[in-house]
């Protein structure tokens, strides 16, 4: 499940910054802004608010933040059960055959 871009905009609201938001998800600065560009368009709207040295979240953003924060919490727990899954179903038996 590729939710990247969503874990993109968490980190732009963590960090307050673009660059330094970029910096911590190890993409360019220019990739990070075109997405949120694109983002914004698609959405009508923006999510943040574009300050000299800070951006801080809009109300629609709150909400975007929000709706990712749960969508990505909600990923973790699943590979969370997933993984648990997958130790059960692992191991070893033994077969025992007696002569006659």
């Amino acid at each position: 499940m590729d939710l990247h871009y969503l874990e993109y905009i968490v980190e732009i609201a963590n960090m307050h910054s673009l660059s330094r938001a970029a910096e911590n998800l190890y993409i360019t600065q220019s990739t990070l802004s075109q997405y949120l560009s694109k983002l914004e368009a698609e959405l009508g709207m923006h999510l943040f608010e574009r300050r000299r040295n800070e951006m801080t979240l809009t109300v629609a953003g709150r909400a975007y933040v929000a709706a990712c924060e749960d969508i990505l919490q909600r990923r973790k727990e699943l590979y969370q059960q997933l993984s648990a899954m997958a130790q059960e179903h692992t191991g070893s038996f033994s077969v025992g055959i007696t002569q006659q």
